[in-house]
């Protein structure tokens, strides 16, 4: 039995792995095991990101994404996100909307 994440978003930086991996786990809770490819469940979190900072994607750039989730660790696919994350947050633009 695994207990709930914390509702609380880790955006890094990311100073090991296991804080990587456990921003992922938080990220995937509740999906059933088996019933996703891992590479999907690798490249979600840079999905996610993409899509809470509001970026476009063409139909290229979402097999690019799948294609980083099937070449990169789940771990390094979380820190491209918390980079992505981390970018729109502190970006000049957003703090003048």
């Amino acid at each position: 039995m695994t207990t709930e994440p914390t509702p609380l978003r880790d955006n890094g930086p990311f100073a090991t792995p296991d804080q990587a991996r456990a921003q992922l786990a938080a990220t995937t809770h509740g999906i059933p095991p088996g019933s996703v490819e891992p590479h999907d469940l690798a490249a979600m979190p840079i999905r996610e990101a993409l899509m809470l900072t509001r970026v476009e994607l063409t139909d290229f750039e979402r097999a690019q994404v799948a294609a980083l989730g099937r070449v990169l660790d789940p771990e390094a696919c979380q820190v491209i996100a918390g980079w992505v994350l981390r970018s729109y947050l502190n970006s000049p633009q957003r703090s003048r909307n």
